[in-house]
């Protein structure tokens, strides 16, 4: 009797298998279907270095469903602008802010949320220049007239917006004292005008102000009226007979007072820190002023002190922008003193930066890791660190750049080549802090 052997089973078993396969072979299998075509375009807008992304969607007729990621093409990669952010329509919108002045290129994903049945798809390339400096809000202007009858007070604010229709809301306030309150809710405005009756008003004399806040204060500034004296009317009550009554300031009459707002320099670099010194005297230097005084620039008001025998120093934000500006100072008056104002001039200019290298100059490896370093050249730099982006150039290409963090990025250079390798670092400015940058050589051994 002779053994199989055991090639025999195994060659059985392949032409078994061969025959499972010229089965399969000719079964029809289910076609697959294609995925729907999607498209995303893209518009890029700034307003000094606020950056906004509109990004348009098409979904084959459907609905656009899913995200949207905006990035942008540093060097030879591209970084997430933002998070991602969920599709409710035929377009997405997004802001950035604080991004540094110069030349960038953007550009957008749309990821449906079926990607079985729709494709993912990208824009095409923008690029889109940051300017130097934000536009400055457009002034405004608001008047208050006053009247009474019996104990009803009615006052009209007057606005105006440039040429554009007034939008926005109203505060009516009373000066009471050294303070300023609310009268009655902020009111909506949509148009030049706006009025108030205020009923059951004390009898006396009342001093009230409007202040007019614009829908897009981004676009328009805030303003405020000057002060309205308004008498209100009616039975006076009869004094409490003294023995020996008490002198008392003539009711209405207040000293007319005049306001100075001075800076050292008419010029200060940006960053620094500001101090503005205010003086308040009567007409005739006869009265020591007390109240209060705030500082403010395009309408918004930077600080509010006491006054100290009529004067005061008031110290103003370092991180105010480069720009010309005019600082208005604003005496609150009192009950014996009148309301007054002054302005001064004074420009901020963007300072000049330095860069400093923290990469090794020899290295061994084909790559290497260091640090730049971005300060302001000055000999008695202030509390402002420079922000944005550091860029590292090789033959006038960008082949790494990142962000600053408090005066300081780490970056990777790849690609070491044998020898010398000469680099450039550049930080990119602001309108706030002039570009510098530094050559460097690494020597990899």
């Amino acid at each position: 009797m002779t053994t199989p052997s055991p090639l025999r089973h195994v060659a059985a078993a392949l032409v078994a298998l061969a025959a499972v396969v010229a089965a399969l072979v000719g079964v029809a299998l289910p076609a697959a279907t294609a995925a729907t075509p999607t498209s995303v375009t893209l518009q890029v807008t700034s307003n000094g270095t606020a950056v906004t992304f509109t990004a348009s969607l098409s979904m084959g007729g459907a609905p656009p469903n899913g995200t949207v990621q905006f990035r942008e093409l540093v060097g030879a990669q591209d970084l997430a602008v933002g998070p991602e952010i969920a599709v409710t329509g035929a377009t997405v919108t997004s802001t950035v802010t604080g991004v540094s002045v110069g030349e960038h290129e953007y550009f957008a994903q749309f990821t449906p949320a079926n990607l079985t049945t729709y494709e993912q798809s990208q824009s095409a390339y923008v690029r889109h220049a940051v300017t130097a400096a934000p536009t400055q809000a457009a002034p405004t202007t608001v008047a208050l007239a006053g009247s009474s009858t019996g104990t009803t007070v009615t006052l009209t604010a007057t606005l105006t917006m440039g040429t554009a229709t007034p939008v926005g809301t109203v505060q009516f306030r009373e000066l009471i004292g050294t303070q300023d309150v609310a009268v009655g809710p902020e009111r909506a405005a949509n148009g030049s005008t706006l009025t108030t009756a205020l009923p059951g008003v004390g009898v006396g004399e009342h001093t009230y102000f409007a202040q007019f806040t614009p829908a897009n204060t981004a676009a328009y500034a805030q303003s405020q009226s000057p002060y309205v004296n308004v008498v209100v009317g009616g039975a006076t009550p009869t004094p409490t007979p003294t023995p020996t009554p008490t002198p008392t300031p003539t009711p209405g009459v207040k000293t007319p007072t005049a306001t100075t707002i001075r800076f050292a320099e008419d010029v200060s670099d940006y960053g620094m820190p500001l101090l503005a010194s205010i003086e308040v005297d009567d007409a005739d230097g006869s009265a020591v002023i007390t109240g209060n005084v705030t500082v403010s620039v395009v309408g918004i008001a930077l600080a509010t002190v006491p006054l100290n025998n009529g004067r005061a120093t008031v110290g103003l934000p370092a991180s105010i922008p480069a720009g010309s500006y005019s600082f208005v100072a604003t005496f609150a008056g009192s009950e014996t003193a009148e309301t007054s104002t002054g302005d001064a001039p004074l420009t901020i200019v963007p300072v000049r930066t330095r860069t400093t290298s923290g990469f090794a100059r020899t290295v061994r490896s084909a790559k290497t890791r260091g640090s730049v370093s971005v300060g302001i050249d000055d000999p008695t730099p202030g509390p402002i660190k420079p922000v944005g982006t550091v860029q590292v150039l090789r033959e006038g290409r960008v082949v790494a750049s990142g962000k600053l963090d408090r005066g300081v990025v780490t970056l990777t250079l790849k690609g070491l080549k044998k020898g010398g390798n000469r680099f450039t670092l550049r930080y990119v400015g602001n309108g706030n802090t002039i570009e510098s940058s530094r050559n460097i050589l690494i020597r990899r051994v």
